[in-house]
C-alpha cells in the first residue's frame, strides 16, 4: 500500500470496530507504522520525498481513534507525532522558540480555542477564567471567529479582552508573542487533528508557560506544552506522570469542572415509558455515550446485561453532532447492535436507539424515564455523565488506569459514590444486573445523588474551582518569572 494511502487509512478516519480486541490491534499496528514514519522522516531531513510525506501526514492525521484502545500510556505515539509536526513547521520556516517576554504586575492569562459556542470544550474551559480575581489577573480570550451568540457573550463578559485572530498563522504568532502572556491556556483538543489551527499554534513557544487540560484527553507530547492541568483523583501523582510529556499539575479532587451558564431550556420532548412498551416493572437501562465509544467490548457487556435481566430494555441516544461531527458509520453501529442482541437471543424490540435530541433539557427529560445509566468503557464519560446525575439516575461506571478511563469515576468519587464504580467488565455487568434486581438500592442511590447534586459538587462549582486554579497559576508564574 502506498504510504499516503496507508496514512489516510491508519491515522485519519474514525474506525468502526467490529470485533473484540480490534481497538488494541489498531493501536499496535498504527504504532508500528508510526515508528517507521518517524524514523525515516527524522533521518532524512533533506529528502524532498520525506518532506512531502511529512506534509501529508500533518494535513491528514487524526488520532481520535486511539482514544478507544485499552492501552493507557500513549506518550510514545504523541511524542513521535509532535516530532513530525515540528519537522514540518521547521521545513516551512517557523521559528518555534523565538520569545523575549517581559513581565510585571498582574498575571497575564490568555485562553485560546477556535470559538466560544455551545460545546463540551467551552463548558470545560469556562471555569478556568470565569471567576478569576481581576485584581490579580488580566485575562484575554483568543478565538478564530466570533458568533455573537449568548455563550460567547457570557464568556466575553468574564474577561478583559476578546481578540479574534486573523487567518494568517504568522500574524497569529506575532500577536500572541507580543501580548507578553505569563500563561497561555489551550482550551482545545491538541491530540486529535494534527492540522488543527490550535495544534499548530501550540507547537510554537507563545508564552512563558503553556498549559492544557482534559480538553486534550491524553498527553500532547509537545515540548512547548509545559503543564497538564488535572486532579489527584484523575491522574494520581507521581504514578501517572509516566504517561505525560508535560508536568502534571494536579489540583485537589477530580480536576474536572463544567459550567453551563446558558442552555436551551425548551424541552420539545413528549415521551413516556409506555411508548417503549415498558411497564412499571420494566428495568430501563440507558446510555448517552457517543457511539464511537460503544466498542465491541461495550456492546457485548450491554447484551449480557439485557440477556440476564428479565423484562429489561436498553435505550441509547448516541449521536451528538456538536462534539463528534458526522456519523458515516452509523448504519454499521445499528447493524452490530442488532447482531450482538441476536447472538444473545434478545428480541431486537428491547433495543431502542433515539435520534439526536434538541437540547440538554430534552436529554434530561428522556433520562427521567429510565432506571439505570450505563457509562462506556474503557473511555468513560465526563460531560455525558452529568445529565444522569442531574436527574438522580444511578450510573454504572468502569474505572481504568488512564485519565480518559477515570473521568466518570473521579466525578463519582468527588460526591462519595464509590459503590457505583467497578474495576473490570465482570463486575460492571454484575453491578448493572444487581441494581436492576434491587429497587431499594436504586432508590437509595437516587436520593444520595439528588442530595449531593443539590449541594453543588466541585465539578459544577466554578467559584470553588477558581480558588484552586488561582493558587496553581500563581505558583507556576512565580517560578517562571524567577527564571526570566
Amino acid at each position: 500500500m502506498p504510504l499516503k494511502e496507508y496514512i489516510q487509512f491508519m491515522f485519519n478516519t474514525f474506525h468502526f470496530y467490529k470485533n473484540i480486541g480490534d481497538t488494541d490491534k489498531h493501536y499496535y499496528y498504527a504504532q508500528e507504522g508510526l515508528d517507521y514514519l518517524h524514523r525515516e522522516i527524522i533521518q532524512n531531513p533533506q529528502s524532498n520525498n520525506w518532506k512531502d510525506i511529512t506534509k501529508y501526514f500533518v494535513k491528514n492525521s487524526n488520532f481520535n481513534s486511539f482514544l478507544f484502545t485499552s492501552v493507557n500510556n500513549l506518550k510514545i505515539m504523541t511524542i513521535q507525532r509532535s516530532d513530525i509536526l515540528r519537522k514540518y513547521l521547521l521545513n516551512n520556516g517557523f521559528h518555534l522558540n523565538h520569545l523575549s517576554p517581559t513581565f510585571s504586575g498582574k498575571i497575564r492569562l490568555g485562553v485560546i480555542r477556535e470559538h466560544y459556542t455551545t460545546s463540551s470544550e467551552t463548558f470545560a474551559s469556562l471555569p478556568v477564567f470565569e471567576y478569576l480575581n481581576r485584581e490579580l489577573f488580566e485575562v484575554s480570550l483568543y478565538s478564530y471567529e466570533t458568533h455573537n451568540c449568548p455563550i460567547e457573550k457570557y464568556c466575553r463578559g468574564c474577561v478583559d479582552h476578546f481578540i479574534v485572530l486573523p487567518l494568517d498563522i504568522g500574524i497569529q504568532i506575532e500577536i500572541l508573542r507580543n501580548a507578553n502572556l505569563d500563561i497561555l491556556f489551550f482550551a482545545s483538543n491538541l491530540t486529535a487533528n494534527s492540522s488543527r489551527a490550535t495544534t499548530i499554534l501550540a507547537m510554537n513557544r507563545l508564552a512563558k508557560v503553556q498549559v492544557t487540560s482534559i480538553c486534550s484527553p491524553f498527553t500532547t507530547g509537545m515540548k512547548t506544552i509545559d503543564y497538564y492541568l488535572s486532579g489527584n483523583l484523575l491522574t494520581p501523582f507521581p504514578s501517572y506522570q509516566v504517561q505525560y510529556h508535560e508536568k502534571l499539575l494536579n489540583i485537589e479532587g477530580s480536576g474536572i469542572c463544567f459550567q453551563f451558564p446558558i442552555y436551551d431550556t425548551v424541552i420539545d420532548f413528549n415521551r413516556s415509558r409506555q411508548d417503549w412498551h415498558a411497564s412499571k416493572e420494566t428495568t430501563i437501562y440507558i446510555s448517552g455515550s457517543n457511539f464511537y465509544k460503544i466498542i465491541p467490548e461495550v456492546r457485548q457487556a450491554w447484551a449480557e446485561i439485557i440477556a440476564n435481566t428479565k423484562n429489561s430494555i436498553l435505550i441509547l441516544y448516541p449521536f451528538n453532532p456538536i462534539n463528534w461531527g458526522k456519523y458515516e458509520t452509523a448504519q454499521l453501529f445499528f447493524d452490530e447492535m442488532k447482531s450482538i442482541f441476536s447472538k444473545y437471543g434478545i428480541n431486537e424490540n428491547r433495543l431502542i436507539i433515539e435520534k439526536p435530541l434538541p437540547s440538554i433539557a430534552a436529554v434530561r427529560a428522556l433520562l427521567r424515564l429510565a432506571d439505570i445509566y450505563l457509562d462506556s468503557f474503557p473511555y468513560s464519560g465526563a460531560t455525558s455523565l452529568l445529565d444522569p446525575l442531574c436527574v438522580g439516575l444511578p450510573p454504572v461506571v468502569y474505572e481504568g488506569d488512564a485519565l480518559r478511563f477515570r473521568q466518570g469515576a473521579a466525578i463519582l468519587r468527588e460526591i462519595h459514590l464509590n459503590d457505583l464504580i467497578v474495576k473490570d467488565k465482570k463486575n460492571y455487568v454484575k453491578l448493572a444486573i444487581d441494581l436492576a434486581h434491587n429497587f431499594q438500592k436504586r432508590a437509595f442511590f437516587r436520593r444520595e445523588i439528588i442530595t449531593k447534586m443539590h449541594n453543588k459538587p466541585s465539578f459544577l462549582n466554578s467559584k470553588s474551582f477558581a480558588k484552586k486554579i488561582t493558587n496553581v497559576f500563581q505558583t507556576i508564574v512565580r517560578e517562571s518569572r524567577k527564571n526570566i
